[in-house]
């Protein structure tokens, strides 16, 4: 459906010719089988999560069907057209970065914004920021991430029990904002189920050689006895220095680009200056948990400073300073959040179930030119709440509300989004029928109505609906089949609306419009997966139409009246709109190599790969969108170990849009140990388990198609990581 061209396959796949890297990852992965042992994927939460095992006739191996409950309705994962990835609290150990986008970037058909240490958005088929939605519990994050890829996200993982990723329309429940998808980050701040036992937990603490970094978290839960009430304490604390790269921060094709008597700006070797970072998070909660339900409240505390690697300065004071050291540009960021989150079951067919969930935040980040010298003030104060009704008929059914208002505005020298006041209202209902002779379809419908009203620049508002439609077929043979057709509308943002001034982090100065369109995609999905005996497979294709696609490119703002295309020194972007479309689609495999094999382990092989091809109407490239990207893994575990060795392969980026340079191809090499302490005999060690794993192991020089700074800034080189955790 909607294949890509024969060109574009052509020029994507290019990373199939290295032979000498594949080699390279099999001998790794073998030395590093003799030398490391490691333990095996541990315990699923059973938190909207649930977990069915499956014995075959034909072989013995167990299989996962995993429920995921992103729209209320919980449905196994094969019955999903577009594909859903659920990553556990052991997967997201695992693959940890210091931002949420860089801990997703290996997730098929998920790239990174990637802008340091600091900070990183996911992008899902080369759709990113403001069209793929983030949320922490199911609700909105309340800050100013969206506004900037250099604006900290405040959701990265570290204290996650799971992560959910929805490509495409099936976020639709979540609003326009999530057209391309959405990630939900869910912790243990709020228990929804009463546990097991009166103490329950998960602490984690890692050390990072590439930036002499710590990573550690601490997650418990009290239950006490004969109390229907259980209380949460989660925590998290980051500490990482500027982290080491291969070679030159800058790229051979800036180097070519930049002027020749520009060379004092290319001795940065070795080290990514600026990209340090620091967090501190602190939360604590409670709940009620009933028969039929439960009633939490929970509040959290994060604050962190990281360093803007790229960040712009004007050039006449840095010269007039250049005897005195001065600490480069640098986020201070602060949030408090409260959020309070509820549930009750009926014994009725009508209205079965109704949740709730409501949160408040007050933002702020003070970006500072040097210490004590404020340069640029982000302000981000709102509340939003969600409400859904579970509808058990003849097909379930779920209906809901969602309200939120907030108001974001930005000061200083660098300011470049005046005071904005929004507000969202939107009803949505989601349908799904049970299946009858293999065959299950599902519907969802939502309206919604937003306004903006800036102090500068007037008012807007919106009134969108979108609706999706899908169809899915199973048989006996393991196959199913499915296809989804999507109508979706998404408003423009505050920036896109009303952005006018120098935003130094981009080197741009950006201009908004406040006339700007609601922005139309019509997409339509097609999946195939097929299961039997060991081997798993699946195709995902996808075409996205869009009308009024929302961009940045290079124009001209009028100054003094004059059109410049320049503004203090800064190239001027403006917003426009365009007709676009998106062609492609995500391949996995899943060998079960076999249940008792080499060191009397289970083996597994998967394969995964994603393409995207992007075009505007006249022919060009829409600008950031990621490479075509292969991921082989190859994992085993005992009963005590497990082992796991990863080789990511990037194809180059020659098809660029305007003022943005080609980017290199990689290949990446990774591989990961973990074992049970209690195998070493140590006492009182149930549960404790420590990892070693390095990270890019060739030390390959790694640059995103879908960052701003990819031509200032690689991702970091070879990384020995080192940690323990501990489950009770």
């Amino acid at each position: 459906m909607f294949p890509p061209s024969n060109k574009f396959l052509s020029d994507n796949l290019s990373f199939a010719r290295k032979p000498k890297a594949i080699a390279m990852f099999c001998f790794g992965l073998l030395s590093f089988n003799m030398a490391v042992p490691q333990t095996p994927d541990s315990q699923k939460s059973t938190e909207s999560v649930e977990q069915e095992t499956l014995l075959s006739d034909e072989d013995d191996r167990r299989q996962e069907t995993i429920i995921v409950s992103g729209t209320g309705i919980k449905r196994s994962i094969d019955l999903w057209v577009t594909p859903v990835k659920v990553l556990e609290r052991d997967d997201i150990v695992k693959r940890l970065q210091t931002t949420l986008g860089d801990t997703l970037a290996n997730e098929p058909g998920v790239a990174t914004t990637f802008f340091g240490a600091g900070a990183s958005r996911p992008v899902i088929r080369g759709l990113g920021a403001e069209r793929v939605l983030v949320l922490s519990n199911g609700l909105g994050l309340i800050d100013a991430s969206v506004t900037s890829t250099d604006h900290q996200v405040i959701a990265d993982g570290i204290d996650a029990e799971r992560i959910e990723v929805l490509r495409g329309p099936s976020a639709l429940a979540y609003g326009g904002q999530a057209i391309g998808g959405g990630v939900n980050v869910m912790d243990s701040l709020v228990s929804r189920e009463k546990p097991t036992s009166s103490w329950t937990g998960d602490v984690f603490a890692a050390y990072n050689s590439v930036s002499g970094g710590n990573d550690s978290s601490l997650s418990v839960n009290n239950t006490p006895e004969d109390m229907p009430l259980v209380f949460s304490l989660v925590a998290s604390l980051r500490d990482h220095n500027d982290y080491s790269i291969s070679g030159e921060a800058e790229s051979k094709y800036l180097h070519a680009d930049e002027p020749a008597d520009d060379e004092d700006d290319h001795e940065n070797t070795g080290k990514a200056e600026n990209t340090y970072v620091s967090v501190n998070s602190l939360a604590g909660g409670f709940s009620w948990i009933g028969d039929k339900g439960f009633l939490g409240f929970g509040a959290r505390s994060y604050t962190t400073k990281y360093g803007l690697p790229g960040h712009g300065h004007h050039e006449e004071e840095e010269e007039e300073e250049e005897e005195e050291h001065h600490e480069s540009p640098f986020v201070d960021l602060e949030q408090t959040k409260l959020e309070l989150h509820g549930e009750w079951s009926f014994e009725r067919r009508f209205l079965s179930k109704i949740s709730g969930s409501a949160s408040f935040a007050d933002y702020e980040h003070i970006e500072f030119e040097e210490v004590g010298e404020a340069g640029t003030t982000f302000r981000n104060e709102g509340f939003e709440v969600s409400v859904k009704g579970n509808h058990d008929l003849d097909i379930a059914l779920v209906t809901g509300l969602q309200i939120s208002e907030k108001t974001i505005a930005a000061f200083g020298e660098e300011a470049f989004l005046t005071s904005t006041d929004s507000s969202l209202f939107g009803l949505f209902v989601h349908a799904a029928s049970k299946n009858h002779l293999g065959i299950g379809w599902e519907a969802g419908l939502r309206s919604e109505s937003s306004s903006f009203k800036n102090k500068v620049y007037g008012n807007r508002e919106f009134n969108l609906l979108s609706s999706s439609a899908g169809v899915n077929f199973q048989n006996e043979f393991g196959l199913t089949l499915g296809a989804q057709l999507s109508l979706t509308e998404r408003a423009a943002n505050e920036s896109e609306l009303f952005a006018r001034g120098p935003h130094l982090a981009t080197q741009q100065y950006e201009v908004g419009d406040s006339t700007l369109s609601e922005e139309r995609g019509v997409s339509l999905e097609a999946s195939l997966r097929w299961s039997r005996n060991r081997v798993s497979f699946g195709l995902n294709t996808f075409a996205y139409n869009f009308s009024n696609f929302i961009y940045l490119q290079p124009g001209q703002v009028r100054v003094n009246n004059q059109l410049q295309t320049t503004v203090e020194d800064l190239k001027v972007y403006v917003y426009k709109q365009d007709d676009a479309e998106f062609r492609g689609g995500e391949v996995f495999m899943i060998w079960d190599v076999t249940q008792n094999g080499l060191l009397n382990a289970a083996w597994q092989i998967q394969l995964d790969l994603d393409f995207v091809d992007a075009k505007f109407e006249n022919g060009s490239s829409v600008p950031l969108v990621p490479p075509t990207t292969a991921f082989l893994q190859v994992k085993s575990h005992g009963n005590q170990w497990a082992l796991e060795g990863n080789l990511t392969i990037a194809s180059d980026k020659s098809v660029i849009a305007n003022r943005q340079l080609k980017t290199d191809g990689y290949t990446s090499l990774g591989l990961y140990g973990e074992l049970e302490l209690a195998a070493l005999g140590y006492k009182y060690s149930d549960g404790v388990r420590g990892f070693i794993e390095i990270r890019n192991v060739t030390d390959e020089e790694i640059r995103y198609s879908t960052s701003v700074l990819k031509d200032r800034l690689p991702a970091p080189g070879t990384n020995f990581r080192t940690g323990v955790r501990w489950s009770f």
